[in-house]
């Protein structure tokens, strides 16, 4: 290998390390995770293409592959990552779902009864 082939590869493993060094540090606070979770669902990594008109398609897919990527970033910076935004974001959601059905009980109490 000739050295300029040698410093390129190492930059780039320098580069790499750097940004998934990034992402762990991004991960380390709730609201680093809560922004990534978010990047990752606006991305619609977590929903199916049921869009039929080819240009809004190629756009859904090529954001879905944004999102994609840096869910594999994520993946390869701290494996673990992944499955404690996804238990973050449920436990989000249920304390919502919950507020959300006491203000609809204290608004109309017979409402939950009604469904």
């Amino acid at each position: 290998m000739t050295e300029k082939k040698k410093d390129k590869k190492e930059r780039s493993k320098h580069k790499r390390d750097r940004e998934l060094a990034d992402i762990r540090c991004v991960a380390k606070t709730p609201e680093g995770r809560r922004f990534v979770w978010r990047i990752l669902s606006n991305a619609g990594i977590f929903r199916i293409n049921g869009i039929q008109e080819s240009i809004g398609m190629a756009r859904f897919e090529g954001r879905r592959e944004g999102g994609i990527e840096i869910l594999n970033d994520v993946m390869a910076a701290k494996p673990a990552l992944f499955g404690q935004m996804q238990e973050e974001h449920a436990s989000e959601k249920k304390r919502e779902d919950i507020i959300d059905d006491k203000e609809k009980t204290e608004r109309d109490p017979l409402s939950l009864t009604d469904e």
